[in-house]
C-alpha cells in the first residue's frame, strides 16, 4: 500500500510539470 503511494507520489509530480508547462 505504501509503496503504491509512494510510486504515485512520485508520478503525480511528472504530470503537474507536464500540465503546468
Amino acid at each position: 500500500m505504501i509503496l503504491t503511494f509512494l510510486k504515485l507520489t512520485r508520478y503525480i509530480p511528472s504530470i503537474s510539470s507536464c500540465s503546468s508547462r
